[in-house]
């Protein structure tokens, strides 16, 4: 019991303290400020550091909802596809997440992408990495996920764009299966 007999009374003291918080603990202390005004965001002013640039978000991020398709380009049969998401642009850059499912009725993949593009003007270049799971008359087949490159053109309203992947890494192993996916997207 000795051993925990300070630490009760350190828990009880702050336990006292927090309950009443207008008594003051010496007897040169001044009020207490209320932390409410303290907490109003539009008071907060930003001063740059010198030789730092501020980068803030761009005001034309946006969400989109796409639609396209993809095939293997050893097996030309165009699988129709549905993608959402949301891309995040600072300045000249961009980061893009998305899910997407793509469908025969009979074998559906659904995944997501993460994708880093470097704006040229309005067309853009970069890549990333995706993750799918692709099921055949409800059994899963493959658990898949690998690398692309993309490249694509973005207006006022919309964007097109091509994701091109050489490798995949599955449960199956390591393949080079290359692939070729379109999508056209709608911003809201």
């Amino acid at each position: 019991m000795k051993k925990f007999l300070p630490l009760i009374l350190l828990i009880a003291t702050t336990t006292t303290l927090l309950a009443n918080p207008n008594q003051k603990t010496t007897e040169y202390q001044e009020e207490l400020v209320p932390i409410q005004p303290l907490l109003n965001i539009k008071d907060i002013k930003h001063t740059p550091i010198k030789g730092v640039p501020i980068t803030s978000i761009d005001d034309s991020s946006f969400n989109y909802v796409g639609f396209g398709g993809g095939a293997l380009l050893f097996l030309p049969i165009p699988i129709p596809g549905i993608n959402i998401g949301h891309r995040e642009k600072y300045k000249s850059i961009a980061i893009d997440t998305s899910l997407y499912l793509y469908s025969l009725l009979v074998a559906n993949t659904v995944g997501g992408k993460v994708k880093f593009f470097k704006y040229l003007d309005a067309t853009y270049l970069g890549g990333g990495i995706s993750a799918n799971t692709t099921f055949v008359l409800a059994n899963p087949i493959t658990i898949a996920g690998g690398p692309f490159f993309t490249f694509g053109k973005e207006s006022k309203d919309n964007f097109y764009e091509f994701d091109i992947s050489l490798i995949a890494v599955s449960n199956l192993g390591i393949s080079i299966s290359p692939e070729i996916s379109f999508s056209y997207g709608f911003k809201f």
